[in-house]
């Protein structure tokens, strides 16, 4: 859109936000274009794990803060026969290997998404691997089932489902006692856990009827005010790291995201090519559910890969 000419500048919008704490310089990376930035996040949402404390309380566990205690979470509900993960076959197939990949290198998802590697290289296998392993283990649910994730949840089918901060809507809609934690690295010596987040813009044309009114609104529109009151309405976080949210679940995620503690990573639906994604969404479905096949897919979405980046660099 900004090579084609259709959304107008707002880095002067950008500059004044950060400078007041509005906005961090981690989402700015993702709405810059030639060290321009272009529109204002409409919505942000950050990735974790949401967990029945029910379950969690019953057992004495608590939320891991390394990717050990996690895998001991996990062995401990396997031994009283209750799933620990939720995961699918479908749409939302590949939310594993970019929590297994940003959290193990993260350098190494950021040049797959630009081509700069390939899903055949060494570090990419090792994911899927470590991925297989978490499933031979037994720790995940059956990705064929057809269940809510959130009805999952609710009903003791299985303890944790890994979404963006969005999916506690459908907590509270349950009546839903869940936490929420940020998920440990899989490599503990990364200087920074990666958090998975994602985000919506909102922009302005450039040849917008009145300019100057637009450049007003996308202003206002990242102050506190307006996402005080646009958070609340959605019962999600905010961009804007100053905003106080009423879920205690989520409060402490939007200020330490927005303050640098987590390397934001770009979520694998918006930093994938659409090309490469269908390929990558209908690999990662059948890996699931036949998690021998992971090599011959690997291979089948770099070759989607090699087609789309040989005229695409």
């Amino acid at each position: 859109m900004v090579g084609q000419k259709q959304v107008a500048e707002t880095t002067a919008i950008w500059q004044e936000a950060i400078k007041n704490g509005d906005l961090s310089e981690d989402v700015a990376t993702y709405y810059t274009v030639d060290g321009k930035q272009y529109c204002v996040p409409l919505n942000v949402a950050y990735w974790g794990m949401f967990y029945n404390k029910k379950i969690f309380d019953k057992h004495g566990l608590k939320p891991p803060t390394t990717w050990d205690e996690l895998v001991t979470v996990a062995e401990t509900l396997k031994k009283a026969d209750i799933k620990a993960f939720y995961h699918t076959s479908v749409l939302f197939s590949f939310v594993w290997f970019e929590q297994l990949l940003a959290g193990t290198d993260p350098d190494l998802y950021d040049r797959l998404s630009t081509g700069k590697a390939k899903y055949t290289d060494p570090g990419v296998v090792q994911v899927m691997e470590k991925w297989k392993s978490l499933i031979d283990a037994g720790y995940f649910s059956n990705p064929g089932d057809k269940t809510d994730p959130a009805d999952a949840l609710k009903n003791d089918k299985v303890a944790m489902v890994s979404f963006g901060t969005w999916f506690n809507t459908s907590m509270t809609q349950r009546n839903l006692d869940a936490g929420f934690f940020v998920i440990p690295n899989v490599n503990a010596s990364l200087p920074k856990t990666s958090m998975i987040f994602e985000s919506g813009p909102l922009c302005s044309l450039a040849k917008a009827p009145d300019p100057a009114a637009s450049m007003k609104y996308l202003k206002w529109w990242t102050t506190t005010q307006a996402q005080e009151k646009w958070s609340s309405a959605r019962g999600d976080v905010s961009a804007n790291p100053k905003v106080t949210i009423k879920s205690e679940v989520l409060g402490q995620v939007t200020k330490d995201a927005g303050s640098g503690k987590y390397r934001l990573v770009n979520r694998y639906f918006e930093a994938t090519p659409p090309p490469i994604l269908t390929a990558a969404l209908d690999g990662f479905g059948l890996f699931v559910t036949k998690p021998d096949s992971y090599r011959q897919v690997l291979e089948d979405i770099q070759k989607k890969a090699d087609e789309y980046w040989s005229t695409h660099q």
